[in-house]
């Protein structure tokens, strides 16, 4: 059985004690919060050397992985969760892509201070298109089976934007 850990930074004043909760059926592990002394300590001593000084980093029996993108993608594979081909995969990974670019794009748009324009009219386009191009059928948006890409737009669409009513508006139903 694989245990997973994973060390995430938080600036408190004081430290608490590693969280312990399981990622999936029965797979033990040890998430806990590093904080600014110990990030500090940990940078020092070398040990955020793989992640080039910076945190997320998933220990997987003693195996280290940085960078959140690809933390998620091993979890999603791990776990069954990138389509059940490569090509499935591949879809998966560039519906996530999407989900940057629209990111970069509304980060732009508020920028300009265009959030309604970016709400009213780019967005309900993107997620359009998105959804025409999905070709799964059911809710999926690849495959038959809930998949990463599904996470990726559902964590986008609830909790990205600070307007989250007018993101729900621009969302077609294919998507919601």
């Amino acid at each position: 059985m694989r245990t997973f850990g994973a060390r995430r930074w938080r600036f408190q004043p004081r430290p608490t004690p590693p969280r312990r909760f399981p990622i999936g059926m029965k797979t033990p592990g040890d998430f806990s919060t590093i904080f600014h002394d110990e990030f500090d300590e940990a940078l020092k001593n070398g040990d955020l050397t793989i992640s080039l000084g910076k945190v997320p980093i998933l220990d997987v029996d003693g195996f280290q992985i940085p960078q959140s993108k690809a933390i998620e993608r091993y979890i999603a594979r791990t776990y069954g969760m990138m389509g059940s081909s490569d090509l499935e995969a591949a879809l998966v990974d560039a519906f996530a892509e999407h989900v940057r670019d629209m990111k970069d794009a509304y980060t732009k748009a508020k920028a300009a201070g265009e959030q309604a324009k970016f709400f009213e009219e780019k967005l309900p386009d993107l997620l359009g298109k998105v959804a025409k191009s999905s070709t799964a059928p059911g809710p999926w948006l690849v495959g038959t089976k809930l998949s990463y890409a599904d996470v990726v737009f559902f964590a986008f669409l609830t909790d990205f934007f600070d307007d989250k009513e007018a993101a729900k508006k621009a969302t077609p139903s294919k998507i919601q």
